[in-house]
């Protein structure tokens, strides 16, 4: 029997669940909170003014750009062949030729796509608010979609034909890409908003919930091997380098490096800003992370050795909420203040500045750590979504708590839930 919110029999049978995590949305302007690309030629980027740039690496002078109908937020670009992928809050996956910045097709969801893509040689996987998680081919045809019980903005990891992807919902999922068929799900205290891609280490891989844990588990199982409480939320999930985790937190502005193996701090680092969203890279043996506070005042990027010890720190004009990513030795980093800044890996120094058009923009932040939800469903309802005769096998027990139960997706995938979150469409 199959059956939505608005067909539920309500009784007094309720189930209270705390559900953890921090929700957003961006407003129009100019900031840069997206990690960029760059092919060695140029750095590619969004910005909150709608609008995707491709600027020289070695002038910071704009090659192209490429206007969309919402803002670029926090999607991270991918670099494919001739194409580059992003999303964007207008609800589409655009991609365009990355030499001209022509539109080569652009697929249509049904909530902003705050996720970044993961392509590979025939499919593009990513999700969106509007709960699913979408597989496409690189002619922009629908292959498959798999609904989760709320939000992505989680960005997969493919590795073989398996995606690794977080949702809201507070499960990581495990998501066959040539059928779309959920292979196992693991279930945290919180949201899972991962924008960089999780990491992979060997059978493992190493993400952050909004439980203020970071998790390590077995890619193959989706069973637990280690969880460490970070006392802090995160909306990336660090990066693994000679079998260290490193990763930043928020609340307490500590980053962090945990061994991969068990877990443990080997040790700490106070900054003076929050580093939970920052994306976290590694060159020539030198850790880069950066970070700002909610107020908007400056931003932060530290460079770090792998023992913790700070080399040098650099101020921006904005918090650097994406944080820097290196791309063939350059260092590169968005700020909320409009600006796109690379700088020296060794000095921190100015290289160039590139200005995107429009003033900061504003930020909506809801915290749900906050609230508490209460779910009232009927009992029979319950007894039948319990009944998992035709569902995998491979979904991992206990998972049926309370506000997770819905129709089986029209797509076969497995899928239980009846609707995504809906606000953000």
């Amino acid at each position: 029997m199959e059956f939505d919110d608005f067909n539920i029999e309500i009784i007094n049978l309720g189930v209270k669940e705390k559900s953890n995590g921090l929700r957003w949305d961006h407003e129009f302007g100019g900031t840069i909170a997206c990690v960029a690309a760059s092919d060695g030629n140029n750095v590619y980027f969004g910005s909150d003014n709608h609008i995707f740039y491709a600027v020289d690496v070695k002038t910071g002078k704009e090659i192209w750009r490429y206007e969309t109908g919402g803002c670029l937020g926090n999607a991270t670009p991918v670099l494919y062949e001739n194409m580059i992928f992003f999303g964007s809050y207008d609800g589409y996956l655009y991609c365009v030729d990355k030499e001209t910045g022509n539109l080569i097709f652009r697929f249509k969801t049904g909530g902003k796509v705050v996720s970044g893509p993961t392509v590979t040689n025939e499919r593009i996987v990513f999700g969106s608010r509007d709960g699913y998680i979408y597989c496409i081919n690189h002619d922009g045809n629908e292959l498959w979609r798999f609904r989760t019980g709320d939000e992505i903005i989680s960005t997969p990891t493919i590795i073989g034909n398996h995606a690794y992807i977080g949702s809201y919902d507070c499960n990581m999922y495990c998501i066959d890409i040539e059928s779309g068929l959920e292979l196992w799900r693991f279930r945290t205290g919180g949201g899972i908003t991962n924008l960089p891609p999780v990491n992979v280490h060997k059978d493992y891989i190493y993400f952050g919930s909004w439980d203020f844990s970071v998790y390590c588990i077995n890619r193959h199982t989706g069973k637990l091997v280690w969880q460490a409480q970070t006392g802090g939320g995160m909306i990336q999930g660090g990066r693994i380098y000679d079998n260290v985790l490193y990763i930043g937190t928020r609340n307490n502005n500590t980053f962090y490096a945990l061994d991969a193996y068990d877990g443990h701090i080997l040790w700490e680092f106070k900054a003076e800003v929050h580093l939970h969203t920052s994306n976290v890279d590694i060159y020539d043996n030198k850790i880069y992370v950066g970070g700002g506070e909610d107020n908007y005042g400056p931003g932060v990027v530290y460079c770090l050795t792998k023992e913790g010890k700070l080399i040098w720190k650099k101020y921006v004009d904005g918090p650097t909420w994406a944080g820097p990513s290196i791309r063939n030795g350059m260092v590169f980093v968005g700020s909320w203040n409009c600006k796109m800044y690379r700088i020296d890996p060794e000095t921190g120094k100015d290289i160039w500045i590139f200005t995107a058009s429009g003033a900061p923009s504003n930020e909506k932040v809801v915290d749900i750590n906050k609230f508490e939800v209460e779910t009232v469903i009927a009992k029979d309802e319950i007894e039948e979504a319990n009944d998992t005769s035709n569902s995998y096998s491979s979904i991992p027990e206990p998972f049926f708590q309370g506000s997770e139960y819905g129709v089986r997706s029209e797509y076969g995938s497995g899928s239980e839930y009846s609707s995504g979150d809906t606000r953000y469409k």
